[in-house]
């Protein structure tokens, strides 16, 4: 009886804290229209890690990013959402330049259900 208990107890053990880019890694994928579908890696582009990992530093308050255009800044927006929603849950605050830009975002996030589901669930599975 009791080897069946102690079996049992690391189904009660909280998640391994996971930095963003570990979590992103292990649940995350690419679209099929992406131009490298499938499981998300972080080694694709190295730069990306220490940008996702200051996201989930608590010791870090705020965080600017001047990159070029195309360079995954919604991807890692994206796997910080997701990990936050799946292993830290907690109020998040996304702010932008214009105004246009804030609704863009506000649509995608908020209207957009089909498209969050899809993100969820293919992230998670």
């Amino acid at each position: 009886m009791g080897l069946n208990l102690n079996r049992s107890t690391k189904h009660f053990a909280p998640p391994p804290r996971l930095t963003i880019s570990e979590w992103a890694d292990q649940y995350c994928f690419l679209p099929d229209n992406n131009a490298e579908p499938g499981r998300w890696r972080t080694s694709r582009a190295p730069y990306q890690k220490g940008i996702m990992d200051a996201l989930c530093d608590n010791r870090i308050q705020r965080i600017t990013i001047m990159t070029s255009a195309q360079v995954g800044k919604t991807s890692m927006l994206n796997n910080a959402i997701g990990y936050y929603i799946h292993q830290n849950p907690k109020s998040i605050i996304i702010m932008q330049q214009q105004v246009k830009e804030a609704l863009w975002v506000s649509y995608f996030v908020v209207f957009d259900s089909q498209l969050v589901e899809h993100y969820l669930i293919s992230s998670m599975y």
